[in-house]
C-alpha cells in the first residue's frame, strides 16, 4: 500500500551542465550581499579600481595631448625678435641708396646720354651723408645743385618715395632748337629757352637736322642766357611755319641775329633770297606778310617773280621785296 517515498527535486543549481560534453556551460556572477541585501564592500572597491585605472589612463592620455606651453623666457625672446624683425624692416626704409633720374624729353633729344645724367646727379647725391636719410635729405639743396650742373635742366624736382629707397630726380629739360654757329666751331645749341648748351660729340648726329644761328656781336658761352623771351618766339615761329610741307613754306636754314641793329635774315633751303625781320613789332604779322608774300610769289599764277636778294617785313602791312 504504501508505495515509496519519491525524493523532493532539489533545487537547480546556478551552474547548469548537461550530461553531453558538447553541453554549454552558463556561469553567472552574483555580487556578495550581506544579510540586508546591500552590496558587499569587496564589490564596490573593484568597480572603483576599475574606473580609478580608466580616469588615470584618460588623464594621461590628455597630457600627452596637450601642447607644451613655451617658458616665459622663450616667450620673451619671440616677442623680443619680432620687435626687432619690424623695427628693422621700418628703419630700413627710412633709408636711401641711390637716385632714379626722369627727364622730360626722349632721349634722342637729350644733350647726354642717361648714363652720364645718372653719374652726375648721383654724385650730387653722394656729397652729403644726410641724403642718404629720408627723414634727412635736404631735397632743395640737390635741386640746387644740378640746376647749376646741367644748364639744360630748367627745372629739378627731388621728391622722396615713401616706399622704395631711391630718391626720384625728375628733370625738366630745355630741348635744342638751333645748332650755334661760331667763330671757333664750337659744338653749341640753343634751347628754347633762349641758353646756350654743350652737348657729346657722340650727339652730333642727332641734331644735324636743327637749323643754324649766328648771334652777331656777342661772344657767346655755354649756360650763358642770350634771347629774350620775345626774340625766341619769333624765331620758334619761323620754325614752326617754314618746315618745309608746302612750296611756299620752305624749311628754315639758318638766321643771323645783329643785336645791335635788331634784325634778323632768315634763309631757306632751295631759295636764293633771305627774309628780313625785327623782335621789335607784332611778330605774328611779320611772319603771316612772308607767308602771303612767297605764296603770291610760287603759287598764284600771276607772273610775279621770286625777288633775288630779299623780302622786308618789318615794317607792319607793308612788304619791300629786291
Amino acid at each position: 500500500m504504501f508505495g515509496k517515498k519519491k525524493k523532493a527535486d532539489s533545487p537547480r543549481s546556478p551552474r547548469l551542465q548537461n550530461s553531453g560534453s558538447s553541453a554549454p556551460v552558463v556561469r553567472y556572477y552574483r555580487p556578495q550581499q550581506d544579510s540586508s541585501g546591500k552590496q558587499s564592500d569587496s564589490g564596490k572597491n573593484k568597480k572603483q579600481s576599475i574606473f580609478s585605472k580608466k580616469s588615470s589612463i584618460n588623464e594621461s592620455l590628455a597630457k600627452r595631448q596637450e601642447p607644451k606651453k613655451p617658458s616665459i623666457l622663450a616667450s620673451l625672446v619671440q616677442s623680443w625678435f619680432g620687435i626687432l624683425l619690424i623695427a628693422g624692416a621700418l628703419f630700413a626704409n627710412t633709408m636711401t641708396s641711390g637716385v632714379a633720374v626722369k627727364t622730360s624729353i626722349t632721349s634722342d633729344q637729350a644733350y647726354r646720354s642717361p648714363e652720364s645724367y645718372q653719374k652726375i646727379i648721383q654724385d650730387i647725391y653722394g656729397e652729403s651723408i644726410m641724403n642718404r636719410g629720408k627723414l634727412t635729405v635736404n631735397s632743395l639743396s640737390m635741386e640746387q645743385k644740378i640746376e647749376a650742373s646741367l644748364p639744360e635742366v630748367t627745372q629739378a624736382t627731388v621728391v622722396v618715395p615713401l616706399v622704395g629707397r631711391k630718391l626720384d630726380a625728375i628733370l625738366s629739360i630745355a630741348p635744342a632748337i638751333f645748332r650755334i654757329q661760331t667763330a671757333s666751331n664750337q659744338r653749341l645749341l640753343l634751347s628754347n629757352a633762349g641758353k646756350v648748351m654743350e652737348y657729346e660729340v657722340v650727339r652730333d648726329e642727332q641734331f644735324k637736322s636743327l637749323p643754324w644761328i649766328s648771334i652777331v656781336n656777342l661772344n657767346v658761352q655755354p649756360g650763358q642766357t642770350v634771347l629774350t623771351s620775345g626774340e625766341l618766339e619769333l624765331l620758334s615761329l619761323l620754325i614752326s611755319e617754314f618746315d618745309g610741307t608746302e612750296l611756299y613754306r620752305p624749311r628754315l636754314e639758318s638766321v643771323e641775329f645783329d643785336i645791335v641793329r635788331r634784325e634778323m635774315k632768315a634763309r631757306f633751303s632751295e631759295s636764293g633770297y633771305y627774309a628780313k625781320l625785327t623782335p621789335e613789332t607784332n611778330i605774328r604779322q611779320e611772319v603771316g606778310s612772308l607767308v602771303a608774300a612767297i605764296k603770291e610769289f610760287t603759287g598764284s599764277g600771276s607772273g610775279a617773280e621770286l625777288p633775288a636778294e630779299y623780302i622786308d617785313v618789318r615794317v607792319g602791312g607793308r612788304v619791300f621785296v629786291k
